[in-house]
């Protein structure tokens, strides 16, 4: 197993960390652990007997950079204590309780959540345009609220215009940042964050219609500009459910 601090495998994003006036820039899982770990830093040393957690899932890391990606996310950006940590990874392996069964789950099984590696993502937001003129997508069930209560907002299959041509669900970038959704627009410049469809097929991704076939396109094929603009009108069209584009164009 290599060693974590002298680990090379590189970040998916670089991170830059003001400290006692300074930049620093982590940017591979050695890096990381060296800083997290690090006893010249004042800052941090005040806080680091709350890492014991994040430490060791750094050191697993070196050899699994999901592993790193879910521990770095989450224990490094900010600081928490053992309890949150192990609150975390406790949710991590959270059953699926009597409500889940609601939206397709066995009861016990494992949940989905937003911050889990996962393949596919459906459309539920839609191509949306200017103020007034939201997406129409499939939309989405929620079980959200203290007390938690059912809200039902997915669209029915009568609402789809054209089948053979609404985008449901496709592969994805598969980054652990919300991977069951799929939305139509790139990721903001400087952001590690993409929704957009993925490139695992040979550039490109395997598209389920809403009529039930199959098709495989480039990304940039449905990928539209942000914000919307008149020439992607006819792939504006392919995420919304009455086959219009964002917005009326002249």
């Amino acid at each position: 197993m290599i060693e974590a601090s002298r680990s090379e495998t590189p970040l998916r994003t670089t991170f830059s960390i003001k400290l006692n006036g300074k930049t620093v820039a982590i940017a591979t899982v050695g890096q990381a652990y060296q800083f997290l770990t690090s006893l010249n830093s004042v800052e941090w040393m005040e806080h680091r007997s709350q890492h014991d957690a994040a430490i060791e899932a750094l050191k697993g890391a070196a050899d699994n950079d999901k592993l790193y990606g879910n521990a770095m996310r989450y224990a490094a950006m900010r600081v928490r204590s053992r309890w949150e940590i192990e609150q975390y990874l406790a949710r991590k392996k959270c059953p699926a309780p009597l409500s889940a069964t609601w939206f397709g789950y066995e009861l016990g099984e494992r949940l989905l959540l937003s911050d889990m590696y996962f393949s596919y993502g459906v459309n539920g937001a839609g191509c949306g345009g200017r103020p007034g003129f939201p997406g129409r997508g499939m939309g989405g069930d929620t079980y959200l609220g203290s007390p938690p209560s059912f809200k039902a907002g997915s669209r029915r299959m009568t609402m789809v215009k054209r089948a053979s041509e609404f985008i449901m669900i496709a592969d994805t970038v598969a980054d652990a940042y919300g991977d069951f959704r799929i939305i139509p627009t790139p990721r903001l410049p400087g952001s590690a964050v993409d929704d957009g469809l993925g490139t695992i097929h040979r550039g490109g991704c395997n598209v389920l219609f809403a009529d039930g076939h199959v098709q495989w396109y480039l990304r940039s094929d449905l990928m539209v500009a942000a914000p919307p603009i008149p020439d992607d009108a006819w792939k504006q069209r392919m995420w919304n459910v009455d086959y219009e584009p964002s917005q009326p164009w002249p």
